[in-house]
């Protein structure tokens, strides 16, 4: 049985002069949740990158956003499966 989330969360973390911020939320589709991410975009213009992972509305996808392929979008999207998210960015 899939869960969603009943509210956002966020955390940040420094490594190595790198700074990490992770968002989790319920999204109700795709488009918006490919809103939220340029949302995020947005707020954070001098982020290098901007990798998500999404099951929202029967969909799956992941983007790396230029970090090397399969590193950063992907195991974000096999930890909402694992977790059996749906309906969350």
């Amino acid at each position: 049985m899939p869960f969603t989330l009943p509210h956002p969360g966020h955390a940040e973390l420094d490594i190595k002069k790198s700074r990490f911020i992770a968002c989790v939320e319920a999204v109700p589709s795709r488009a918006a949740a490919l809103q939220r991410v340029a949302e995020l975009k947005a707020a954070h213009p001098g982020a290098a990158h901007v990798c998500w992972a999404l099951l929202a509305g029967g969909h799956s996808a992941a983007n790396d956003d230029g970090e090397p392929s399969g590193t950063a979008g992907r195991p974000m999207l096999d930890v909402l499966r694992h977790q059996q998210l749906e309906g969350v960015l």
